[in-house]
């Protein structure tokens, strides 16, 4: 079975200029970053190189994308950092790093979640849906396509999201063999494509896949009206991978018909297109073709050097196939050596590489593959017995030579022997002894994992709600400040909602960490010093942020009130600190002390404390709390004012939740 073609959700890459064009503006592009140009300007000139470049190189569009990242960090924007990951997360699927890939989505998807971009969400979900697809985890990939659909903002709806969703689920839906259902989605998308003028050209991986299930199922004249559709897409875009897709699906129709000459042909059409993308995946599928068009040739004019050409490209399209990680792809390499190597005579390795596509495929045997194999088990098993024959045949001879030999030491061996079963006897006693004591320490063992693994679950799922409702309330808090034009009360609602982010954040890191107990608190301080900062900073004060808290790992009892301290010490450095426009410096540092106490240091270079502040005085809500949490710490709170503000707590580390 051919591999079906999937649509990535890339935002703001709905639509990708013609090749030659593409060139163009991507040199135009890279001579504007040479200029002195404003730092909004050149995110967007880092965007669109990365953005032309996905689909030419997939290392150059990583590389821009990760410079895009770094400027959209500069500017405190996290919607542009959301998109930059999306790029560099596509980039690294056209290079097949699927890991790095799931990474980069994973990163976009929280920062989306967190600005509560549904469509980014939903875009995100697509593409793990297809690395997902592409590993062949289908139950996976299912769950993220209809993710994404769940989360798509009805405002923005289009038609193109619902034709790439109907692409991806029914490439899904045929790997798992359900044929009718893959047929009726992307006859779905094809329907919605052709009856958009402006969509037409998103119809094409649907052409290709539709083609590919027609050729399956041996409707050879369906699939070739379908093939006709994609190669006059390919000549209309000028499209190197649509034309690679068009003389594939066309080599495979030749070779069903037993041309086999022609579809060589038409593969090596296909292959100089594929070559032009440096596509690896596009070339397994290729050599698959090739595969199978070099071994019908072979097998119909009984040329076995057409046969081994056959069995090499084979060989080519596992080795890519195990390379890239392309689960989905494996089966029919496999399948194809099976036949080839059964061709040849050799039936053992033939009923090996068929065993391993039975299991690859994830599908119970049809009958004719059963007979399949027992056919060529039926041949591997004679030529066994023939060699077990012959063997025997020799020992017997040998035993006629020495057998006047055997009888002098029989008593001798005899006497032995009974010796040996005695003592084997012991030592299988012995055995049976000490196996049933381990199997009762592993199976009590197994019964503490178990327990052990139901109470983390229980665990994580306790911090995911709790977060969750922090953020409900965050939410409504937010919702009550839109009813209110007060500058008083939106300002104590904002650090209400800080306060509540500041214990939200503590519980999203323990649900999202194997460890349970403990958070590093590094992780912590830098994203909670970026969440106040997009929250608090002014647009034209510069502000960088130091922080120091590595190997400093705290339980949950004493991670909530420090946050909170934090928060309060952080968020009033941001409003109050910094009154001219020379460039902040906010600093926390936080390290274990020799004595096994903690050192909490924040300090910035702003204006300081005014003359009479005294802490105890304060009516600061803010520092009050600074204050009662420093003493629910047994700590020691102290303060100076000199070049800026700095406050410094001991305190001792509290684990009440053991």
């Amino acid at each position: 079975m051919n591999r079906l073609l999937k649509v990535f959700v890339l935002i703001l890459l709905s639509q990708l200029p013609l090749m030659a064009q593409k060139q163009y503006k991507i040199d135009s592009l890279k001579a504007i970053l040479k200029t002195d140009i404003h730092d909004t300007t050149r995110f967007t000139v880092l965007q669109n190189i990365s953005r032309h470049t996905t689909f030419i190189n997939g290392d150059t569009s990583a590389h821009y994308a990760r410079l895009g990242l770094a400027l959209a960090r500069k500017l405190n924007d996290d919607l542009k950092a959301a998109r930059m990951l999306t790029f560099e997360g596509i980039a690294h699927w056209v290079n097949s790093d699927f890991d790095l890939a799931i990474d980069r989505f994973k990163q976009a998807e929280y920062i989306f979640d967190s600005l509560g971009d549904l469509n980014g969400i939903s875009s995100i979900n697509t593409n793990l849906g297809i690395i997902y697809d592409n590993q062949g985890k289908y139950q996976l990939a299912l769950d993220h396509y209809f993710k994404s659909i769940k989360y798509r903002d009805p405002a923005y709806d289009s038609v193109f999201d619902w034709i790439a969703h109907k692409v991806n689920v029914g490439a899904v839906y045929n790997s798992m063999g359900l044929t009718q259902e893959a047929l009726d989605a992307f006859m779905t998308a094809i329907d919605l494509a052709e009856n958009n003028p402006e969509l037409i050209d998103k119809a094409t991986k649907s052409y290709v896949n539709v083609a590919n299930i027609h050729l399956d199922l041996g409707q050879l004249d369906s699939a070739k009206i379908y093939i006709d559709k994609v190669m006059a897409a390919g000549e209309r875009q000028e499209s190197p991978t649509t034309m690679a897709d068009g003389y594939e699906l066309m080599g495979t129709l030749l070779t069903k018909k037993k041309n086999y000459l022609a579809a060589i042909e038409s593969y090596k059409k296909a292959e100089s297109e594929a070559l032009k993308l440096g596509s690896k995946t596009e070339l397994a599928i290729i050599y698959q073709g090739y595969s199978q068009a070099y071994y019908g040739l072979g097998d119909s004019t009984n040329d076995r050097k057409s046969i081994l050409t056959g069995l090499e490209y084979a060989n080519k399209k596992i080795a890519i196939s195990e390379e890239l990680g392309l689960a989905e792809d494996l089966p029919t390499g496999y399948k194809a050596k099976s036949e080839i190597l059964e061709w040849l005579g050799d039936h053992k390795n033939a009923l090996l590489f068929y065993q391993e596509y039975d299991v690859l495929s994830d599908s119970l045997f049809g009958e004719a593959q059963s007979n399949q194999v027992a056919e060529m088990k039926e041949k591997f098993e004679s030529e066994q017995k023939q060699r077990q024959i012959e063997v025997q045949n020799a020992k017997l001879a040998r035993q006629e030579i020495e057998l006047s030999k055997q009888a002098i030491l029989r008593n001798a061996l005899i006497g032995g022997l009974v010796m040996l079963v005695v003592i084997i006897g012991l030592v299988y006693r012995n055995q049976r002894i000490k196996n049933k004591k381990n199997q009762e320490i592993a199976e009590k063992n197994k019964a503490i994992e178990e327990s052990l693994h139901e109470k983390e679950s229980l665990l994580k799922e306790i911090h995911h709600r709790v977060k969750n409702n922090l953020q409900v309330i965050s939410s409504l808090l937010n919702m009550q400040s839109r009813g209110t034009d007060s500058p008083e009360m939106l300002e104590v609602i904002q650090e209400g909602q800080s306060r509540v982010k500041a214990m939200s954040l503590i519980h999203q890191k323990l649900y999202q960490t194997d460890n349970l107990s403990e958070i590093d608190f590094q992780d912590y301080i830098s994203q909670l010093i970026d969440q106040l900062a997009t929250l608090y900073k002014k647009k034209e004060l510069k502000v960088e942020n130091q922080v120091e808290a590595r190997e400093i790992m705290l339980d949950i009892d004493t991670a909530i009130p420090l946050g909170l301290i934090l928060n309060e010490l952080i968020s009033n450095a941001y409003k109050y600190a910094f009154s001219s426009e020379r460039k902040g410096l906010i600093q926390i540092d936080l390290k274990r002390l020799d004595d096994g106490q903690l050192q909490l240091n924040v300090s910035d270079n702003g204006d300081g404390l005014p003359e009479d502040f005294d802490l105890e005085a304060t009516k600061s809500l803010g520092l009050k709390l600074v204050n009662i949490l420093t003493k629910q710490l047994n700590g020691e709170l102290s303060y100076e004012s000199k070049n800026g503000s700095r406050f410094k707590i001991i305190f001792n580390e509290i684990k009440m939740s053991a």
